[in-house]
């Protein structure tokens, strides 16, 4: 049981929380959507039995739990496997935990989210200035706040948008020229 729970845990917020997983991963989020249905199910039955032995000792427990584990644990092979492309495309990926990496992918279409783990990826960088246009902000990179407080213009602007190991590639590259 607690084995599947901890699983469980890790991939709820992944995998309904993140579209690019759920559009990436299509079968695999089928997957993880049928576990999550049949586990939430097993959890209010087992709520309504407060005696633990009772509520294992019920039809069909340890074979819904072998069950999830096996469907839980392919879910979460697949997300390894797709993090690992991710890695290979910005081996910087490579210094964050998983659960940070995830938050950066999710949170790839904002850049300004993303910043917060810049000094996880770079050395002395804690943060980018991104250009206004009528006083909104741009996802367009001009500069970066060092840790500091020391702040360099970019000599070429970085778009950050797109796939975020793209952009943070790109940005690595402006950066060098800088």
């Amino acid at each position: 049981w607690s084995e599947v729970q901890r699983i469980w845990k890790y991939l709820e917020s992944i995998f309904t929380e993140s579209e690019d997983i759920r559009k990436t991963l299509p079968e695999d989020t089928k997957l993880f959507d049928q576990s999550d249905k049949l586990f939430r199910s097993m959890l209010k039955s087992m709520e309504s039995t407060p005696n633990v032995v009772l509520a294992a000792s019920q039809p069909s427990v340890l074979d819904n739990l072998n069950m999830l584990l096996a469907n839980l644990q392919k879910c979460e092979k697949a997300l390894t496997s797709y993090l690992d492309t991710k890695k290979l495309i910005f081996p910087r990926f490579y210094f964050l935990s998983n659960n940070d990496l995830m938050d950066i992918l999710a949170n790839s279409m904002q850049p300004d989210l993303v910043c917060r783990h810049l000094t996880k990826l770079y050395d002395a960088i804690s943060n980018l200035r991104f250009s206004k246009v009528d006083g909104k902000m741009t996802k367009t990179a001009i500069g970066m706040h060092a840790k500091d407080g020391e702040f360099v213009d970019m000599f070429w602007p970085c778009d950050c948008v797109g796939a975020v190991e793209d952009w943070l590639n790109s940005l690595t590259r402006a950066m060098v020229r800088t």
